[in-house]
């Protein structure tokens, strides 16, 4: 069998790339999304098309199709989640580890 001779410089590469390799992978590990879903209604059952959520505390975001549904990827930690939809009161819901929220926004009151 070959002695295997590795010289300074080799060695000093081979433990930085595997330093970066499990840095790489518990980075990973920690920065998970987690995609939600559901539906965005009235207090009459019809869809808002065009409403926001958005992920508080962070920038992700999106709004309601045509038969008012969404899909969104949001950070694990994210805490809660804020719809607004013009003419109708914001509403803030705790994200509970569910994947689907069907809200329904009650409209704006005006005095």
């Amino acid at each position: 069998m070959m002695p295997l001779f590795v010289n300074e410089q080799t060695l000093l590469f081979m433990k930085f790339s595997l330093t970066i390799l499990l840095l790489s992978i518990s980075f990973g590990l920690f920065a998970q999304d987690v995609t939600i879903s559901g539906t965005v209604t009235n207090e009459q059952g019809e869809a808002l098309i065009g409403a926001t959520i958005q992920a508080k505390g962070a920038s992700t975001g999106t709004a309601t199709d045509i038969d008012g549904k969404f899909s969104l990827a949001i950070p694990s930690e994210t805490t809660s989640l804020i719809f607004s939809s013009i003419g109708y009161g914001d509403e803030e819901i705790q994200v509970n580890g569910r994947s689907e929220y069907n809200v329904i926004m009650v409209e704006a009151s005006i005095y």
